[in-house]
């Protein structure tokens, strides 16, 4: 009887000490939430929802806690990306993209900043023996490619079905688009894609790899 009593009240302790350590993070989670540091308030939620999965509190205040930092480090990209602070603007998005991965807006942001910054990199660098020689194959190559001078100044949608963002494509710059068969469930998804300035090409690789699609360049004005 004395034993059953023993084992009882150090699993009465051990349930008080988890709840205790629950209630702690739950309660810094609060604290940073209050404050307006959200990304230390994801991780006392996260560390929380760890001690007590069951908490349907815990939950909903990691949830509400993920989405807000996601806002506020897109709210930080746009500001270093109007800065033209291209790295910055990046790594704000990717975190963004991070804690909350259904966010197209920030995955599709972080890489089109992305493919910016490599350009960069690549446009600062003098041309090495093996890019000449790949210019001028370019140049002589027969295979059809769209034309890089081509430019969308403009290029955001939200929600918008596939379908519709290759047709606007295909009324602004005059490219006809034909389609495989069976694609229709495909094309008929919605996306959310925000560009601004880009080559038509890098437009199209954008929406394509982010829906597993591709596309081919059937001549200069058909793809």
């Amino acid at each position: 009887m004395r034993a059953t009593l023993r084992w009882s009240t150090i699993g009465l302790a051990v349930l008080l000490v988890a709840g205790c350590m629950t209630s702690r993070s739950l309660q810094r989670g609060q604290m940073a939430a209050g404050r307006g540091d959200w990304d230390a308030a994801v991780a006392y939620f996260r560390e929380a929802l760890v001690k007590d999965p069951k908490s349907i509190e815990v939950r909903l205040a990691l949830e509400r806690a993920t989405r807000e930092a996601s806002n506020a480090h897109i709210a930080r990209a746009r500001t270093l990306e109007a800065q033209e602070q291209w790295a910055g603007a990046a790594a704000e998005y990717r975190v963004a993209a991070d804690l909350q991965p259904s966010n197209a807006l920030a995955v599709t942001k972080a890489m089109e900043l992305e493919r910016k910054i490599r350009a960069q990199v690549e446009a600062s660098r003098p041309p090495t023996r093996m890019d000449q020689l790949r210019q001028q194959a370019a140049q002589s190559s027969t295979i059809p490619k769209l034309d890089p001078r081509v430019r969308l100044p403009l290029f955001r949608f939200t929600n918008t079905a596939i379908r519709d963002i290759l047709k606007s494509i295909s009324d602004q710059t005059g490219i006809n688009v034909t389609y495989d068969e069976g694609l229709e469930g495909k094309i008929a998804r919605a996306y959310t894609i925000d560009l601004q300035d880009v080559p038509i090409e890098e437009a199209l690789n954008t929406v394509m790899a982010a829906n597993k699609l591709v596309f081919k360049v059937v001549n200069a004005k058909t793809i």
